[in-house]
């Protein structure tokens, strides 16, 4: 979905899974874009090999589309940010 801009007021459609990537510009996006949050279990800590696998790929796919935050809820809540003050915002509750 591409949206306006967000305002308190924007009703924004959810489910249990969400992976977003957000940026004041237009995003370019794969034809085959891969939705990490439906890998179980994803995560960017460090992990066994299976893993490191589907990260490469993350960190690859990341890259290439270029957002300014990256946040995705699943069984691990994962946000990646440009945006220092928002991670130092984030790591407080953390």
């Amino acid at each position: 979905m591409i949206s306006p801009q967000l305002t308190k007021e924007l009703h924004i459609p959810h489910e249990q899974y969400d992976e977003w990537y957000i940026s004041s510009n237009i995003l370019k996006f794969p034809k085959n874009l891969e939705r990490f949050v439906n890998y179980g279990g994803f995560t960017l800590e460090p992990a066994e090999e299976g893993m490191k696998y589907f990260q490469a790929q993350f960190w690859d796919q990341l890259i290439s589309i270029n957002p300014a935050t990256f946040v995705a809820i699943g069984d691990n809540d994962i946000v990646v940010s440009k945006e220092k003050k928002l991670i130092d915002e984030i790591t407080k509750f953390a």
